[in-house]
């Protein structure tokens, strides 16, 4: 009896000795594939953060030369940029006197509209001559007579004086952008200012000039010189 239950004994300590086995095989094959799939996943980290690391290398770089041509853009468009408040009028060739304001610019064609029979949607526009608008000039008087100078040239000598003037406008840097000539130009109109005795503000006159025609360019000529009509009954600009 003794030895049929140590039998007995025997064959369920084996049993438990195998499941215990398989069981240890079980938990060391689900130990290997956890750090099989803990080190993919470290693997996966580290190239993400490589792609990671790359894209932020290249937006700072496509940042930096964004920066770059923005302030060269900024830069250009400053120097580029011209204000009111930066010009200067040629008389006599120089610089005589500063100006507060200058006015008036502009060109207007004439334009007469046809009607066409049949055609009730569209007409047609033919364009005439160029009338240009007189140019007021403002500034503050001073010892220099040479608004009052020319305007009495004008009013007493048969031969009447006529100049391109130069209407010269720069940027930021200084440099010249603009030079509007007024060609055959002609004072037509001198103006005082009112004299009180209580007042402290400068003294400004005004000259309106008229002119035959207008001329653009990037460099500043010979202002205000004395023109005489070609042979064409024109005046030849700077």
């Amino acid at each position: 009896m003794w030895n049929l239950n140590y039998w007995v004994f025997n064959s369920q300590m084996n049993v438990l000795q195998q499941q215990l086995q398989v069981a240890q095989q079980r938990l060391s094959q689900e130990q290997i594939a956890r750090e099989q799939e803990a080190q993919a996943i470290q693997q996966q980290l580290i190239r993400e953060q490589a792609i990671r690391q790359q894209l932020e290398a290249e937006l700072a770089q496509l940042k930096s030369v964004y920066e770059r041509e923005a302030n060269i853009n900024s830069s250009t468009n400053r120097n580029n940029y011209i204000t009111g408040n930066r010009f200067y009028i040629e008389m006599e060739s120089t610089l005589t006197a500063s100006f507060s304001e200058c006015s008036g610019f502009g060109v207007n064609l004439k334009k007469e509209a046809y009607l066409e029979g049949g055609v009730n949607d569209l007409q047609r526009i033919v364009v005439g001559h160029a009338e240009f608008d007189d140019i007021t000039l403002k500034r503050g008087m001073s010892d220099s007579q040479t608004f009052w100078n020319w305007i009495t040239n004008t009013l007493t000598s048969l031969e009447k004086e006529r100049r391109n003037v130069n209407i010269v406008l720069f940027n930021q840097a200084g440099e010249t952008m603009q030079c509007w000539t007024l060609i055959g130009s002609i004072p037509i109109s001198w103006k005082a200012p009112a004299f009180q005795a209580d007042s402290s503000s400068m003294a400004i006159e005004e000259l309106t000039l008229a002119y035959e025609g207008l001329q653009l360019t990037q460099t500043s000529g010979a202002g205000a010189s004395i023109v005489q009509r070609d042979d064409s009954g024109f005046f030849a600009p700077n």
